[in-house]
């Protein structure tokens, strides 16, 4: 099993060939559907990247050699979103290419991370409590926890 992260480094040349890729776990139907959020217009969302390009970071989640997720770092928060197709779910991918991405994170010099998963996504908080050292509940509608993470553990 081969797992690995991909550093998206967006320019004028590879930017449409990423925004498809990125738009595409953005609006994953199961991903919308376990963070309650609504799907986002293709313009919108091109505009938000356009935006936003230099406050984020972009991990493709690779497994043998295929597009199988997608982590969403944004630099001046610092926080991250992981979106894993339905297809590659329950075989580690989530919880190895997660300590992958810290390490990484670590290597770039950020040390302190903030993370929300929802118990409603139990794979997905089971996953942010293993990493994280402190959690607590942010949102009682949702089941939204808050997870405190220190990289300099990985």
């Amino acid at each position: 099993m081969s797992i690995s992260l991909k550093k998206v480094s967006l320019n004028k040349n590879n930017f449409n060939y990423y925004f498809k890729i990125i738009f595409n776990f953005r609006n994953n139907s199961d991903y919308l559907k376990l963070n309650n959020i609504k799907k986002v217009s293709k313009k919108d969302s091109y505009r938000w990247l356009l935006d936003n390009k230099n406050k984020r970071i972009f991990f493709l989640i690779k497994f043998n050699n295929k597009n199988v997720g997608i982590f969403n770092f944004n630099k001046t928060q610092p926080t991250f979103s992981q979106v894993i197709l339905k297809k590659y779910r329950n075989k580690k991918i989530g919880k190895i290419s997660a300590k992958i991405l810290l390490k990484k994170l670590k290597e770039m010099g950020y040390y302190r991370l903030i993370t929300f998963a929802s118990k409603n996504n139990l794979a997905s908080y089971n996953i942010h409590k293993e990493i994280s050292f402190k959690s607590k509940l942010h949102t009682k509608k949702n089941n939204f926890y808050q997870f405190l993470i220190n990289t300099k553990k990985f």
